[in-house]
């Protein structure tokens, strides 16, 4: 397992072990709310039923604007938070889409090559005793195309 699918794994066990999503930033303050509850007042009520119908309920409060950060600092970094949801669905399509393409590159490498693949190889460079950086990274660019496009179906 690669580092970056370490990393990948690991930001969404955060995000699936939180509060689900979508998230919006309450327009009164600095505050993440779930989305439908950008528009309730912030606040409680003793009875729990009543506070759960009536007010938005927190998932992340900031600080307000201090000597540190201004107004538009705190919004962005509250803007950031209240996005996270929506950004580990994208990192998940994303994820999706490597593991998809990586499959398909480990079978494109596995077949033998066709004829015009080797004259491909040989205008590469590619040979006995000729490999070349260079020309070894230009033949992966080009399995990896033409293995993008077998799996297109192209």
């Amino acid at each position: 397992m690669t580092d970056l699918k370490q990393k990948t794994d690991h930001f969404l066990a955060l995000a699936d072990a939180a509060t689900p999503g979508p998230w919006a930033v309450h327009p009164s303050r600095a505050v993440v709310v779930p989305s439908p509850h950008a528009s309730r007042p912030i606040g409680c009520h003793e009875n729990p039923v009543i506070d759960l119908e009536t007010y938005a309920q927190e998932i992340c409060a900031l600080h307000w604007p201090d000597r540190n950060r201004n107004e538009s600092e705190v919004r962005s970094n509250a803007n950031l938070i209240a996005a996270v949801p929506d950004m580990a669905t994208h990192l998940r399509a994303l994820q999706a889409e490597v593991d998809r393409m990586r499959g398909a590159l480990i079978e494109a490498i596995k077949l033998p090559l066709p004829e015009a693949d080797q004259q491909t190889a040989s205008n590469y460079g590619i040979c006995n005793d000729c490999y070349s950086r260079e020309a070894l990274e230009d033949y992966a660019r080009a399995i990896i195309d033409a293995a993008i496009n077998r799996e297109r179906g192209e």
